[in-house]
């Protein structure tokens, strides 16, 4: 069994940090939290929910995905998963997390006929 960190619980830390932590903690793998990062919010203490540093921009989050995906890697991390908070209906924005799925080497599955 593998076991990974699902990021929500680093608020206080940036992604290189982060992977360095997990990866020393051992753990196999890591589970980027994705949310729109409102800037407004970076002069506030780092929570879960508002300001957490451990979160990857969903606007940028294609742009990113190969500094990420590199980050893991090096650290010796896989990632299973994106975890993000896209309600349902809004495409672009999943589609946005697939293609930084795809580049990140993220699994995805697929359903049958």
């Amino acid at each position: 069994m593998k076991v990974s960190v699902f990021t929500v619980c680093m608020p206080e830390y940036g992604l290189a940090e982060t992977t360095t932590l997990v990866a020393k903690a051992g753990y196999d793998g890591v589970e980027w939290r994705v949310q729109r990062l409102d800037p407004a919010l970076a002069s506030e203490p780092p929570s879960y929910w508002r300001h957490n540093k451990s979160t990857i921009n969903l606007d940028t989050v294609v742009e990113q995905a190969p500094a990420v995906r590199e980050l893991a890697c090096s650290a010796g991390l896989e990632m299973p998963s994106l975890a993000s908070y896209v309600p349902l209906g809004d495409y672009d924005s999943a589609g946005q997390l697939m293609r930084a799925a795809r580049v990140r080497g993220v699994a995805i599955a697929k359903t049958r006929p």
